[in-house]
């Protein structure tokens, strides 16, 4: 059981981890208890209950075994071809390794066979694909060579009529320079990841309840994209939208610089918010017949 204000159940609502039907309800029920606390409420609207009812706990169950079966799905992958100890010798030739010898992506100097690793042996993101892990500032150019680079190794097409072990290292270290790619080309994922290397793990919720006035402002944004009329209307919005995007970034930049953690957190809290938004306005393009 969670026990979250409405205000709480908001936030999820516009970062995406509820729906608008979700919320209806949760609102649904919030104006129930107010009505029963206080006869003299009124239903008004989520906008007008935000403050009312920031007090007022609803409580609700929710179900986790999708995401639990993706952590799971996930863990159980990532260990596939990892080894409990660092490999001594090359299983394929025998060929004796020294500390320096294996390296990502761990292709034996001698036969050139992939080799299995341990989790020790894996090199973060940053340092996969040649950026400084310290930074938040990554070359993009430079990511997407060292992506090319390793993937002549291991992409799994190349392994097609090789050994079924070393197919299976291919695959997981082929996944493993994808999800790297992935995070360090997208501003926010990278930030998170960042987060992570230096010992943080971003609440969205318990960064965005402090700071009422932005909840405020983006809920001010979603009504008026709901009330967006016309293609030049949307065109607009996602103008001023993609414009706070990268004005975000640039601050986020700033505050890794400064490893200044806290600000970090709320800047990335909003640019998913921003994201958010995004990502509504793509999903009511066709209403206005845009192409882009």
């Amino acid at each position: 059981m969670f026990r979250l204000t409405l205000k709480q159940c908001t936030c999820r609502y516009l970062s995406g981890h509820f729906s608008l039907p979700t919320l209806s309800q949760i609102a649904s029920r919030a104006i129930h208890q107010l009505n029963y606390c206080h006869p003299t409420a009124t239903a008004g609207s989520i906008s007008s209950l935000r403050t009312t009812t920031s007090t007022h706990f609803i409580s609700f169950s929710t179900t986790t075994a999708r995401v639990e079966s993706q952590d799971k799905s996930a863990q159980k992958s990532s260990t596939k071809g990892k080894s409990s100890q660092a490999p001594s010798t090359c299983w394929k030739c025998q060929s004796p390794f020294t500390s320096t010898t294996l390296t990502f992506p761990f292709v034996c100097p001698k036969c050139n066979t992939l080799q299995k690793y341990t989790q020790e042996m894996v090199p973060n993101y940053f340092t996969l694909l040649g950026q400084n892990p310290s930074s938040y500032k990554v070359d993009i150019s430079s990511v997407s060579l060292n992506m090319k680079r390793l993937q002549r190794y291991l992409h799994p097409d190349l392994f097609s009529n090789k050994s079924p072990e070393e197919q299976e290292l291919s695959q997981n270290l082929s996944s493993l320079v994808n999800r790297a790619i992935l995070t360090l080309m997208n501003p926010i994922d990278r930030g998170l990841y960042l987060l992570e290397l230096r010992g943080v793990v971003l609440d969205l919720e318990k960064q965005l309840t402090l700071d009422t006035q932005f909840l405020g402002e983006v809920m001010e944004l979603n009504e008026k994209l709901e009330e967006l009329s016309n293609s030049q209307d949307w065109r607009d919005f996602r103008e001023a939208n993609q414009k706070e995007l990268e004005f975000l970034e640039i601050k986020l930049t700033k505050a890794f610089e400064r490893d200044n953690r806290e600000e970090a957190q709320l800047i990335l809290s909003k640019m998913k918010y921003f994201e958010n938004l995004q990502l509504k306005l793509k999903d009511i393009q066709s209403k206005f017949n845009i192409v882009d």
